[in-house]
């Protein structure tokens, strides 16, 4: 019976290292892409919001140039209602069309604040923290259970 809430427990514990695995590695890839991205204060949201005319509850801005022969770019927002911390994984609105890549207000703004190091540090912290109590736990239950052999 023991060894198969063992068995159990370290299956659980490796399908939630697999999904934040995949979590992480998209997170990643959408920073690390992305040709400009910002982490908004609130005041960088407010200034976002009244050029765009819009209302969204949001913590990331990004701008993406697209196309090679006619490259163009959209100023992008990560809507985020599900999540405390900010995550590139919400769902995205375009804010502002760029075509021929001529760039507006929003898209230079953003461009010029562009923090990508503080965004991957933030967005990626809390796979980390996940990982390392998901870690210490499964050690905490394996060391109480040789410890009961």
């Amino acid at each position: 019976m023991k060894k198969s809430k063992a068995i159990v427990c370290t299956f659980i514990f490796v399908i939630m290292m697999i999904l934040n695995s995949i979590l992480l590695i998209i997170e990643n890839f959408t920073i690390l892409t992305t040709d400009y991205v910002m982490l908004c204060s609130k005041t960088d949201r407010e200034y976002i919001q009244s050029i765009s005319h819009t209302n969204y509850n949001f913590k990331i801005a990004m701008v993406d140039v697209k196309g090679f022969m006619n490259p163009y770019s959209d100023a992008e927002i990560v809507i985020n209602n599900v999540l405390l911390y900010p995550t590139t994984l919400g769902e995205r609105k375009v804010i502002e069309n760029n075509p021929e890549n001529i760039k507006n207000n929003i898209s230079l703004y953003i461009e010029e604040h562009s923090n990508r190091i503080l965004v991957w540090v933030v967005c990626v912290a809390p796979y980390i923290i996940f990982y390392l109590l998901i870690t210490l736990i499964y050690v905490k239950i394996y060391k109480k259970r040789r410890t009961n052999k």
